[in-house]
């Protein structure tokens, strides 16, 4: 592993054969505080914390859960997450704000991680959650009226 700096901004990248040469000078540029490891972006989860709007407590917290096998950890156990994981991040944030319990993203992950075996029951779950939104809406229009001030006295 050798150290560098692009623009001031530290990176690691590795020396073994041409791992990383399909990492040029302006995706280098285009990644700050962000590690290239065997050629691929690395993102510590402060990183991510920021990326995501998530604070770093959520995501060891998801971590634990096991919302997240996914996260590769280096040598000093720290938590390095790839710009695929990024994605699958986003998918867990949006489907614990449509309410989906944590048990169930968790079942979802499991499921992801299966690859194409799973892929009707990953659709079957996508459908339930969708139908779960499409009530959860109908229900917060129906109080729509209820909460809208049209010269009501309070």
């Amino acid at each position: 592993m050798r150290l560098g700096t692009c623009l001031g901004k530290r990176i690691e990248f590795c020396e073994l054969g041409t791992r990383n040469t399909d990492i040029t000078a302006q995706t280098l540029l285009n990644v700050p505080r962000s590690s290239v490891v065997y050629g691929r972006v690395v993102h510590l989860i402060g990183q991510v914390a920021e990326k995501t709007g998530l604070s770093c407590y959520t995501l060891r917290y998801y971590d634990r859960e096991g919302l997240m096998p996914f996260v590769h950890r280096n040598a000093a156990g720290r938590r390095e997450f790839s710009e695929g994981d990024l994605d699958l991040v986003d998918l867990i944030t949006c489907l614990k704000g449509t309410g989906m319990a944590l048990k169930e993203i968790r079942h979802f992950v499991e499921l992801s991680m299966e690859g194409d075996a799973s892929l009707a029951e990953r659709l079957q779950v996508y459908r339930q959650q969708r139908a779960s939104v499409d009530r959860q809406i109908a229900q917060l229009q129906a109080y729509r009226p209820k909460v809208k001030l049209q010269g009501a006295v309070l």
